[in-house]
């Protein structure tokens, strides 16, 4: 369980999964498909990241976290910043979102590491389950968000993935 706690285990599994996706699929609709979902998948982190570090969602709600609370065996560093809402709950669920939205396949077994992340937290005592369930939600609105801005703009993601063909990278 300590693995799946570290902060920098998850990221490295779905960072090394995006670049899976975007290179693996076996026609090329389905590879457009999964880089539209990767391309997503970024801006959905991003976006779900940027409403902890710019709007400061976290410290709206001044909640400490269990272990602060309770002298407990530690499996990680003790955090100093808020408890509620999880942002690593709300990272890991803005990328599976949005991949499930390009390949279900490959969405559903990035949910269920995600899901695995958002129990490691709360069983580490980092958040209370209502943190991690916030996170969740709010990293699955935010990709389902991006989906919906890029079908509307559809010239950003079809520009990159032009872009990153033309390099020989998609």
């Amino acid at each position: 369980m300590q693995l799946i706690v570290d902060d920098w285990f998850v990221i490295t599994c779905l960072s090394l999964s995006m670049i899976a996706i975007w290179f693996g699929a076996r026609s090329l609709r389905q590879r457009e498909r999964n880089q539209i979902a990767v391309w997503t998948a970024a801006w959905g982190v991003g976006i779900s990241s940027l409403w902890f570090h710019l709007f400061r969602i976290n410290h709206i709600f001044d909640r400490a976290r269990p272990l602060a609370e309770d002298a407990a065996t530690l499996l990680t560093y003790v955090r100093t910043d808020q408890s509620f809402p999880s942002e690593a709950t709300a990272v890991g669920f803005a990328f599976a979102t949005a991949i499930w939205i390009g390949n279900r396949r490959a969405g559903i077994a990035l949910g269920f590491l995600a899901f695995l992340w958002a129990f490691s937290r709360v069983y580490c005592g980092a958040h209370y389950p209502a943190d991690v369930v916030a996170g969740a939600l709010i990293g699955i609105l935010t990709s389902f968000l991006m989906y919906f801005i890029w079908r509307i703009l559809k010239f950003a993601p079809n520009s990159f993935i032009r872009l990153m063909q033309w390099v020989h990278l998609a």
